[in-house]
């Protein structure tokens, strides 16, 4: 029971600050738990995600940590969800169908979805609880989506 108390808390009472990081440290829970059950299985290049080979860091950071968060924002939170809500109210069906899109989108092997899919589960709801406190949602998501990016860049670019 204080376990729920507390989330709501985090959730729904907190400030801007708290449900940024509150959300934040749920995406990077969910990643690193994929990640070691990717490296239990065997599969450790599950998570190579999109081959950037042919590009400098400075592109690769402006496309993973600007440019791609703020297209998937815009299509997979904002547009997936503002469209299923016209044809079904039910706000968990409305953050499964943007999840499942943006899962669809990153589908470069089965284990990598799922963490997508998981991400974009993380994201719709905080996307609609950000309606719902009336914070400005896209710039909510657009900015973890792009912290997590920015994360991953750094391990890419540096370790």
């Amino acid at each position: 029971m204080r376990i729920a108390i507390f989330i709501n808390f985090l959730l729904f009472k907190s400030s801007k600050l708290i449900f940024i990081f509150t959300i934040f440290a749920t995406q990077m829970t969910i990643s690193y738990l994929f990640l070691f059950i990717a490296e239990i299985i065997g599969q450790e290049n599950a998570f190579n995600g999109a081959d950037f080979s042919k590009l400098n860091t400075t592109e690769i950071f402006v496309i993973t940590v600007i440019i791609a968060p703020i297209i998937e924002t815009l299509v997979f939170q904002y547009g997936a969800i503002k469209i299923s809500r016209k044809i079904v109210k039910n706000i968990h069906f409305q953050a499964f169908i943007s999840a499942s899109l943006f899962a669809i989108s990153h589908c470069y092997n089965f284990l990598y979805a799922m963490n997508i899919l998981a991400a974009g589960l993380v994201f719709g709801y905080a996307f609609i609880i950000s309606e719902q406190r009336k914070y400005y949602p896209f710039w909510i998501i657009f900015f973890i989506h792009s912290l997590y990016n920015f994360h991953v860049f750094l391990i890419r670019t540096f370790l």
